[in-house]
């Protein structure tokens, strides 16, 4: 989440609450993508959505970056921050 908010310009609160629905499907579709976390688990996160809301975003979302080179340049740049990341 800390990497999305920092590239999206948008506080974490606003990032689970939808207030900057890009930066919420971002989040959504890397955690669904880079973790082992299951659709109920990340819905929790995003303040009880369905597993199948979740499924249904990373879907859409996956569709979209297809078509948006810009989306796409943006994801990458998240995903650039979170390969910086030591755990």
């Amino acid at each position: 989440l800390q990497a999305v908010s920092h590239t999206f310009n948008a506080s974490r609160g606003q990032i689970i609450n939808g207030n900057s629905s890009a930066a919420k499907k971002t989040a959504i579709y890397l955690m669904k993508k880079r973790t082992g976390a299951i659709n109920k688990e990340i819905g929790a996160l995003f303040g009880g959505i369905s597993y199948s809301a979740i499924a249904k975003t990373y879907q859409r979302f996956s569709e979209q970056m297809g078509e948006d080179e810009g989306l796409r340049e943006k994801v990458a740049k998240v995903e650039e921050k979170l390969s910086l990341v030591k755990g």
